[in-house]
């Protein structure tokens, strides 16, 4: 169906066969990546003592994971328009880089650029807006007189921590 839906892109019909290859190639990296961060949180919750199939969310998680959703999505929709956009289509819609660059109307190499600059503005944001909300803290930030920005930029204990535990934002 992928290939179908992109076929338009396909420039020299020789080529069909590797085009195709390549497609199908991607989306069983694509599958392999869901499956093994699928199997990460299932043997989580098993070393936690609880058998995967059985897991339910509380309605407590249920709660946290819509406000958690609903920040990201608005300090998505507050990054600038073009970021915004390579993020949404990367990380909502699991678009390639040569689709998001079509989206954009730029290269492809320019579209990574901005999706990962999308990405790391917004990582930024997030591990503010969790400080911010105590989330996370670090005793040198108290009574420094500096930012949380300015902190969060040049604390190394606070870097390290935040690039753990955001990893997943990325």
């Amino acid at each position: 169906a992928k290939a179908l839906r992109s076929l338009h892109q396909l420039n020299d019909p020789d080529r069909f066969r590797p085009w195709l290859t390549s497609i199908a190639r991607h989306i069983a990296i694509d599958h392999r990546r869901r499956r093994s961060r699928d199997l990460a949180l299932s043997t989580h919750v098993t070393d936690a003592g609880v058998e995967p199939r059985c897991w339910r969310p509380t309605p407590e998680a249920v709660v946290t994971r819509r406000q958690l959703g609903d920040t990201v999505r608005a300090r998505v929709s507050a990054l600038p328009p073009r970021e915004a956009t390579a993020v949404a289509l990367a990380d909502y819609q699991d678009r390639t880089p040569a689709e998001i660059a079509a989206a954009l109307g730029v290269s492809v190499a320019n579209a990574k650029v901005i999706t990962h600059r999308g990405r790391r503005r917004l990582r930024g944001q997030l591990v503010e807006a969790a400080y911010a909300a105590d989330l996370l803290v670090c005793p040198d930030l108290d009574g420094s007189g500096r930012s949380t920005h300015e902190h969060l930029t040049t604390c190394q204990a606070c870097h390290q921590r935040t690039h753990h535990s955001l990893r997943g934002v990325e």
